[in-house]
């Protein structure tokens, strides 16, 4: 089977944070005074994370795209209550890109087999040091 190669061109990274004031804004909720308020959810949901006002979130995949985006990858971040975007062009490689990937991906793949044998035979010779540990030599 014929292998595909893709490019993955990074444009931007960004990020959607404090969903919870966010939300708090939106709905005019003054926790600042102590204002309480609760979600009443209604049937389950599959996801993970927080919930993002779905314009608030279009308007950015909107700017991203015009910045020449094509995909996101997108993670929670529990720390700041919000998603991490990043932002990629991807798009078919051209034979020259497959060709100069292959090239450092052959020789990278050389020297990890290299460094391995180096490491090996390093074991071996401490594994033979090992035998003599007990004798009294001046060195």
């Amino acid at each position: 089977m014929e292998k595909k190669y893709l490019q993955k061109i990074h444009i931007e990274d960004n990020s959607i944070d404090e969903l919870d004031f966010v939300l708090h804004d939106e709905f005019g909720i003054d926790t600042y005074n102590n204002q309480e308020f609760e979600i009443i959810q209604v049937g389950n949901s599959s996801a993970y994370g927080h919930i993002v006002n779905i314009d608030m979130f279009m308007e950015r995949l909107q700017s991203l795209k015009e910045k020449g985006a094509t995909h996101i990858e997108m993670e929670y971040h529990c720390d700041h209550i919000g998603y991490d975007i990043s932002a990629f062009h991807v798009r078919p490689s051209t034979d020259e890109e497959i060709n100069t990937f292959e090239k450092a991906k052959s020789a990278k793949d050389e020297v990890d087999r290299k460094r391995a044998e180096l490491q090996r035979q390093l074991r071996e010779l401490d594994d033979i040091k090992g035998e003599y540990a007990n004798e009294d030599l001046p060195f």
